[in-house]
């Protein structure tokens, strides 16, 4: 039997196997309404942040990792990856609880907060029956970025 899940609750989302980051890097998934950066650290353990550089439109999964920051690729804005908090500027992100079991990662999702950013791009699905989240790469982000420029416009 299926549980509706109400607004206002936290729920922990399986977002895939583990082994999908490469140490030292990070990866853009799609779960509950929001594109999540998680990154695997050199050091051992996993972050994640909201996907999406607040400046312009980034993605922070494609960012360099510098121990307990991410650099943005597109203008080397830098954020803490604990907190999502700016480093050497105001703009900041969201942070979220993650960690991995059995050799999953799993994130902690506050369905009672608005997503920041864009919805990601349709991408390819999980691995695994009912795998909530779905991967977005790099290309996503950009496919999407044209469409909302021109929404903006009058």
């Amino acid at each position: 039997m299926t549980q509706a899940i109400s607004p206002g609750k936290d729920v922990w989302l399986d977002l895939g196997r583990i082994d999908r980051i490469p140490v030292g890097q990070g990866r853009c998934f799609q779960a509950g309404g929001r594109r999540i950066a998680v990154f695997r650290l050199r050091e051992g353990g996993l972050r994640a942040l909201d996907a999406v550089c607040p400046h312009q439109a980034g993605m922070l999964s494609e960012g360099i990792l510098d121990r307990e920051k991410v650099l943005c690729p597109l203008h080397g804005f830098a954020f803490s990856l604990r907190t999502g908090e700016g480093l050497g500027h105001p703009l900041s992100v969201r942070s979220y609880e993650v960690r991995s079991s059995d050799g999953r990662i799993l994130a902690k999702i506050p369905l009672s907060q608005k997503p920041f950013g864009a919805r990601c791009a349709p991408g390819r699905t999980g691995d695994g029956p009912g795998f909530p989240a779905r991967s977005c790469g790099w290309e996503a982000g950009l496919q999407d970025q044209p469409q909302q420029e021109a929404q903006q416009k009058p």
